[in-house]
């Protein structure tokens, strides 16, 4: 039985048959084969609706005006199934080895016959039933895992908000409303706070990621950077009149290009408020006008660098706290010549350690009251490879009063270049004692020369030098390697002693 396309067409557009028949045959896989594979012409076959079926009725496009039924159907002399039409898809095909199934092969036709059930397929909440399975499976495996332990700490990004401001208002809100209170992770990478100063709550913890020890360099190794715009980041509490306790900073990077300060700054270092018991460490502060001016209980400030500050950086007041004991510190900035690193007012019994200071510019240290137990220990202030319009312009060092203040195995070099700068009255020496300044000892602390580097601070400066009024300055075991000046002035006699013979004591 012949397939006649054009009779089929015509048969089609008269409406005799429908145009959504499913097409069969005249494929290369539609062929009757011997056992050998071999095609075997003009073998007659059958065609099912069901491999179970005795016989059914197909449509079969022939030269009939009529629907021609038939329940056989024969291959050519290729061996080839000729083309048949049927409106039942699939339909199973016997040749004498057992029915085979045949599958349509006009997709378009196919397709839109099963539009409608593949619309039905796509709208159902579960056709396949895999979504059960997975939901199952993530439940099963969600059930296994812990829950949150705020120990662990609270991720700033875990928090609501547009922005980084928002997210951190609600990540201290939260942490502040806590009985023990979560430390606040910051992500890796940059974040920008605005909308400070935010204010210290006790029991404030403030993290970097995990081994985030970030300090100053901002493109190297794994960061954490807080860039701080507009405003200053904190203050202290009830607008900066109320005390903060048992705080924690660590591993974060703190920058800024808009000369703000890092905290607002205490108003009053006699009776204002007092942070107690805070610890901050492996940071980095820059570009900040000033960092922290605040009085101290019991606080640490370890592994920090400090760089690019445009003030006085750090004005701490208080007792019993230390300060870059740790050593791995560095300070330095463009503070001004009449400006200080570090002013300690009223600081008594508190180490300082081996913090690196370039003073650029401006002096180191100030000294002010203190009623004893002030020491440094292995702490370096030093402008080496700075010229004389950038070195320290007055002392690397100044005491302004207070009495039991102790330097140890101190370093000085390149201080002193222009004391006149500072505007202080009669200042000279890397080392400027006022009155009333008593009782106070150097140990084994160096002058540096020049031989090895280059000097910039002027020929027969004092290592020390204390006005009339200061009283028993202690020097031991001063050295004064590369050429350093062995010598101490004094405004009138008998102000400062040295257990070293071959230093000179001189009245200037």
């Amino acid at each position: 039985m012949a397939w006649n396309n054009a009779q089929y067409l015509a048969n089609v557009q008269a409406g005799l048959i429908p145009a959504d028949l499913y097409l069969y045959g005249g494929a290369a896989e539609t062929v009757t084969e011997d056992p050998l594979g071999r095609h075997v012409a003009n073998v007659a076959g059958r065609i099912y609706s069901d491999p179970q079926q005795a016989a059914m009725s197909v449509w079969l496009g022939v030269d009939s005006a009529a629907p021609f039924t038939a329940d056989t159907l024969s291959s050519d002399a290729l061996g080839v199934v000729p083309v048949f039409a049927s409106s039942v898809a699939p339909v199973w095909a016997d040749f004498g080895d057992g029915p085979v199934v045949l599958d349509p092969w006009n997709a378009s036709t196919m397709l839109a016959a099963l539009s409608t059930d593949v619309a039905s397929h796509k709208a159902g909440p579960d056709p396949h039933g895999d979504r059960a399975y997975t939901q199952a499976y993530v439940a099963d495996q969600l059930a296994g895992i812990p829950a949150a332990d705020p120990a662990y700490g609270v991720s700033l990004n875990s928090f609501a908000g547009a922005t980084s401001d928002a997210k951190f208002a609600a990540a201290l809100a939260y942490a502040r409303a806590q009985t023990y209170k979560p430390a606040i992770v910051l992500p890796l990478g940059t974040i920008t706070l605005s909308g400070g100063p935010y204010e210290f709550f006790d029991g404030m913890r403030l993290s970097g990621p995990l081994a985030a020890g970030d300090r100053e360099f901002q493109n190297t190794g794994p960061q954490c950077v807080v860039n701080v715009t507009n405003n200053a980041l904190f203050q202290m509490p009830s607008n900066n009149t109320a005390n903060v306790k048992n705080g924690y900073i660590r591993g974060i990077q703190f920058r800024t290009s808009a000369g703000v300060d890092w905290m607002v700054r205490s108003p009053d270092f006699a009776t204002g408020p007092v942070m107690q018991d805070v610890d901050i460490r492996d940071v980095a502060w820059v570009g900040f006008s000033s960092v922290m001016w605040a009085r101290h209980l019991r606080c640490s400030i370890e592994r920090t660098y400090i760089n690019n500050g445009t003030d006085t950086q750090f004005k701490l007041g208080g007792s019993d706290n230390f300060y870059w004991t740790e050593g791995f510190s560095y300070m330095s900035g463009n503070v001004p010549a009449t400006g200080y690193y570090v002013y300690f007012t009223a600081m008594t019994r508190t180490k300082v350690g081996p913090i690196y200071v370039t003073p650029q510019f401006g002096t180191a240290f100030r000294l002010e009251g203190g009623s004893g137990g002030l020491v440094f220990n292995g702490t370096l202030i030093d402008c080496a490879g700075r010229t004389t319009t950038n070195a320290a312009q007055g002392a690397g060092v100044f005491i302004h009063s207070g009495q039991g203040h102790v330097f140890r195995d101190c370093w000085f070099f390149n201080n002193a270049v222009n004391p006149a700068a500072t505007g202080r009255a009669g200042e000279k020496g890397q080392v400027f004692i006022k009155s009333p300044a008593a009782e106070i000892l150097f140990d084994g602390c160096q002058w540096n020369g020049g031989a090895k580097e280059s000097l910039v601070t002027p020929a027969g400066t004092p290592a020390i030098y204390a006005q009339t009024g200061a009283a028993n300055i202690k020097v031991q075991n001063p050295l004064a390697p590369n050429g350093g000046v062995k010598l101490l002035q004094q405004q009138s006699a008998g102000i400062i002693t040295c257990n070293d013979t071959g230093w000179t004591v001189q009245v200037a």
